[in-house]
């Protein structure tokens, strides 16, 4: 699939998805929208894919929503809006539920500006490594908005009603040294080390077993709703498919021989 928003690579089991308009700091925009929602899709469904890295072109990660899009949106007047924006919206929310039903992980390498919707975008993934340049900046309200793209669902859950309610708020600028301290990022980085680092661990993730990181993953997302009793049934039962797998069955023997396990994902 050609992609005009979107640079999409798959090498050795990992899909590089980077956000590709980097004149506008890889601002959201219709063609990226529906291209994410595609791509989320299709790399759902790719069982060759055991790992996405999720990055952005350029100087930054992705600066929100294209400032343009919104002013033209704005000239063609009230009534214009909903019918507008709403494919739009349900479009890139389809992609970020995508992107947490996946039984794979998701890896984002932020940089520079991380800020808007591309804060819900990188809240999205499971993991997020961040070089030293990355600042985060919600921005929604300095724009009259409310956020979009799962950040109000995403960010209390990590930092906090209180904490949320400041960024969200007051649109606060953090570093990325404040981002790691707030559960936000796991890794900061030189820049100069950004792309051999994300390349590390997401070779780690691909070879890694697929199957038992899909079931922890939902597990963690499902521990939030769940009373203690539901969540000990629902990792009985992760145990016992994880435990059907081909990979279990090649880590206990690599472990009983004492040599590093060559996991397929199966």
């Amino acid at each position: 699939m050609n992609h005009k928003a979107l640079l999409v690579n798959n090498i050795d089991n990992i899909a590089w998805v980077t956000l590709n308009r980097p004149h506008y700091m890889n601002a959201l925009d219709v063609v990226m929208t529906q291209e994410l929602s595609d791509i989320m899709d299709e790399l759902e469904n790719d069982e060759r894919v055991r790992c996405i890295v999720l990055d952005g072109a350029g100087e930054n990660f992705a600066a929100g929503g294209d400032i343009t899009y919104f002013k033209s949106m704005i000239e063609a007047g009230p009534d214009a809006i909903e019918p507008t924006i709403t494919p739009s919206i349900d479009k890139i929310h389809h992609a970020i539920e995508c992107m947490r039903r996946m039984n794979k992980p998701i890896l984002a390498s932020v940089h520079g500006a991380v800020a808007g919707f591309g804060v819900s975008l990188m809240l999205a993934c499971d993991l997020v490594i961040a070089s030293s340049t990355t600042y985060l900046s919600l921005a929604y309200t300095q724009l009259g908005l409310s956020p979009d793209g799962g950040s109000t669902f995403q960010l209390p859950r990590t930092i906090g009603l209180k904490k949320a309610a400041e960024l969200l708020f007051l649109n606060e600028r953090l570093m990325a040294p404040d981002l790691k301290d707030l559960g936000l990022v796991n890794w900061v980085v030189d820049q100069a080390d950004l792309k051999n680092e994300t390349h590390k661990i997401a070779t780690k993730l691909a070879s890694s077993a697929t199957q038992a990181l899909g079931r922890i993953k939902h597990l963690l997302i499902e521990s939030s709703h769940n009373n203690l009793h539901t969540q000990l049934n629902e990792e009985k039962r992760s145990f016992i498919a994880s435990a059907k797998t081909e990979d279990f069955k090649e880590g206990v023997e690599s472990f009983l021989m004492k040599r590093k396990p060559q996991f397929i994902g199966e």
